[in-house]
């Protein structure tokens, strides 16, 4: 769990979920939308938040498991 506390970590996790986040705002904008006014900025946020929510749980999901010490 040392990557867990590494602060290099939780940045590099924090650029990964801004990139999924800007992927996500820019798929949902572009879906049929005519003006700025038609976007359902609602839902777009929501929809932002949750994608970096699942971006992080991905990272966190990715860390290796810790060693089992021998006793």
């Amino acid at each position: 769990m040392d990557k867990l506390k590494s602060k290099k970590w939780w940045e590099d996790a924090a650029v990964r979920a801004i990139k999924t986040m800007a992927t996500t705002f820019v798929s949902t904008i572009g879906t049929g939308v005519i003006g700025l006014f038609d976007v359902d900025w609602k839902a777009t946020l929501s929809l932002l938040i949750m994608s970096g929510i699942s971006s992080l749980a991905l990272n966190l999901a990715m860390l290796p498991e810790p060693e089992e010490s021998e006793e």
